[in-house]
C-alpha cells in the first residue's frame, strides 16, 4: 500500500468501538528522582481528521514487540491522547546517569519507526538539553542551526529528520519559533510536497540518526544481564510478577547516600527501616535468577555497603556467597523504597501484600521462565587496568568512584570493558563512613572466614 493510500485510510478509519481515546500504556509510578534527565516527546497529525487512536494502537505494538523483556532504567515509555485531543505526548524521567542507557534511543526508535509506517504524523522529541537529535548529527547540520535557533525546528516525519528553515521565519527577531507556526510551517509543507513551503534534511544526519538505533529490537535483548540472587521469597515473588520494579529498586539503592548527604537525620531512620525490615523480612531465602539491564546491574554491583546486623555471615560458596551479596542489597533497596515517600511505595507495597497473601513453593519456583536457563557471565563488567588507575587516581570520594565506573558502560555495552580486580577496601573512604552507619560498599562482614 503506497504512503497516500494509507494515509486516507488512517485519517477515515472509524474508531473500534471498545477503544477509548484517552487510553494509556500500561505503566508505573513516575519516580521523580527531579535531578534526572527528563524526555518529552509529542505526535501531531498533518490532517485534522487523523485517526490517532489507531497511531496509538500502532505504537503500543511496537512498544511491546521492541521491549518485551525490556528493563528500563527509570520511567517506561508512555505515550497517551492529550485532552484537547490534537496531540499524543508523554514524558519519563531517565535519572542522573542516563547516559548509560539506551532508554533514550529506543523511544527514538520506536517513534522513527511510528513516522515510518504513518507519514502523516509528525514528532518532536526533546530531553532536558534540548533537541539532543542535532548533538548526534551536529556534522551534517547547517551552519545557521544553533542551540538558540533551534527550538521548535527539528522534527521527525516519514522517517526522516527534518529541519525547519530559518530563512521561512525572518519575522522571528530573534527566535525561538512558537510551537504554533512550527505546525503550521510542517503541515503546509508536508500537504503541498514542498511546493508552497520547505524542510531541510541530509544523509548524512539521517544517516547519524539510524546508526545510534541499528539493530533494534535485537540490540535490546543483548543489553539485559541475568543475575543469579539469594534473598527472601516474598521478595523473589514481587520481583517475578513485575519485573521492571527492579529498576526502582536499584536506584532507590543507588540514591540513599545522596539523599542522607542532604539529610543526615536519614543515616539513624534508613538504620531503623534496615533493622527491623518491615516489609520484607530476611527470612525464607531463595535462590532464583533475575534480569537487570546492564547498567542497573552495574550501578548495584559496583555499590559497596556494609550490611546491618539483619543480615549475618553465612557459610556458602564462592558462588553463593556472590547471590547472598547481591540479595542483601536487593532487599535493602527494597525495603527502603516500601517505606519511602516516592510514588512508588504505593505500588511495592500493593504488590508485596498480594504476593504476602499467595506464598509460592519450591517447585513453582524453580519452573518460572528466568530460571530455567543458565544466568549471564561478567566478563563485560572487565575494566582496563588504564581505567581502574585513572578513576582511583583523580582524587574522586566514593560515591564519585562508583559513577565514573557505571559511566564506562559505554564500554560495557560494546563488551571492551569492564570491573574486575578492586579489593573490599579499595573503594573507601574513611571520614565519609564514620558519618554514617551503612556505607557505600560492597558487602563487608565482620569476618571473612564467616563467608568462605
Amino acid at each position: 500500500m503506497n504512503d497516500r493510500r494509507f494515509s486516507t485510510k488512517l485519517r477515515h478509519s472509524p474508531l473500534v468501538s471498545h477503544l477509548k481515546m484517552d487510553r494509556q500504556f500500561p505503566i508505573l509510578p513516575i519516580q521523580g528522582n527531579a535531578g534526572g534527565d527528563i524526555l518529552e516527546y509529542a505526535i501531531y497529525p498533518v490532517y485534522p481528521d487523523t485517526n490517532l487512536q489507531i497511531v496509538l494502537d500502532y505504537t503500543l505494538d511496537v512498544l511491546t514487540t521492541w521491549t518485551n523483556s525490556y528493563i528500563w532504567n527509570l520511567d517506561p515509555f508512555t505515550l497517551k491522547l492529550d485532552a484537547s485531543g490534537r496531540k499524543l505526548h508523554g514524558s519519563m524521567e531517565m535519572g542522573e546517569d542516563s547516559g548509560v542507557s539506551l532508554d533514550e534511543w529506543v523511544v527514538v526508535g520506536i517513534l522513527w519507526q511510528v513516522t515510518k509506517h504513518f507519514p502523516d504524523v509528525m514528532i518532536q522529541l526533546q530531553d532536558s538539553d534540548g533537541e539532543f537529535l542535532l548533538i548526534e548529527s551536529a556534522l551534517y547540520i547547517p551552519d545557521w542551526l544553533r542551540p538558540e535557533t533551534a527550538e521548535n525546528r527539528v522534527w521527525i516525519q516519514n522517517g526522516h529528520l527534518q529541519i525547519i528553515p530559518l530563512k521561512e521565519f525572518i519575522s522571528h527577531d530573534p527566535p525561538p519559533l512558537s510551537i504554533d507556526d512550527a505546525l503550521k510551517h510542517l503541515r503546509t509543507a508536508i500537504r503541498s510536497e514542498g511546493t508552497s513551503a520547505s524542510l531541510f534534511t541530509d544523509a548524512g544526519m539521517n544517516a547519524a540518526i539510524l546508526e545510534k538505533i541499528k539493530g533494534f529490537p535485537k540490540k535490546l535483548v543483548e543489553q539485559a544481564h541475568l543475575a543469579r540472587v539469594m534473598m527472601p521469597r516474598l521478595l523473589a515473588q514481587v520481583i517475578h510478577r513485575n519485573p521492571q520494579v527492579i529498576s526502582a529498586g536499584v536506584q532507590s539503592f543507588n540514591n540513599r547516600i545522596a539523599e542522607c548527604k542532604v539529610r543526615s537525620s536519614n543515616i539513624k531512620t534508613n538504620a531503623k527501616k534496615l533493622g527491623d525490615l518491615k516489609y520484607f523480612p530476611a527470612e525464607d531465602w531463595v535462590t532464583l535468577n533475575v534480569q537487570f539491564s546492564r547498567p542497573l546491574f552495574a550501578m548495584i554491583k559496583l555499590q559497596k555497603f556494609k550490611p546491618p546486623p539483619t543480615f549475618p555471615p553465612r557459610s556458602l560458596s564462592a558462588t553463593e556467597r556472590e547471590a547472598y551479596e547481591l540479595g542483601i542489597k536487593l532487599t535493602c533497596a527494597f525495603e527502603l523504597l516500601a517505606s519511602s515517600s516516592s510514588l512508588w511505595s504505593e505500588r511495592v507495597v500493593e504488590l508485596r501484600n498480594a504476593e504476602n497473601e499467595k506464598k509460592v513453593d519450591d517447585i513453582t519456583l524453580k519452573s518460572w521462565d528466568e530460571n530455567c536457563i543458565e544466568p549471564d557471565n561478567e566478563t563485560w563488567m572487565t575494566l582496563s587496568n588504564e581505567d581502574i588507575t585513572r578513576i582511583m587516581g583523580e582524587g574522586r570520594n566514593e560515591e564519585e568512584q562508583v559513577r565514573e565506573m557505571i559511566s564506562n558502560l559505554s564500554k560495557f555495552m560494546e563488551g571492551e570493558s569492564g570491573f574486575e580486580g578492586i579489593g573490599d577496601d579499595e573503594f573507601h573512604d574513611e571520614e565519609y563512613v564514620q558519618t554514617q552507619e551503612f556505607t557505600n560498599s560492597r558487602l563487608e562482614f565482620d569476618s571473612e572466614e564467616d563467608m568462605s
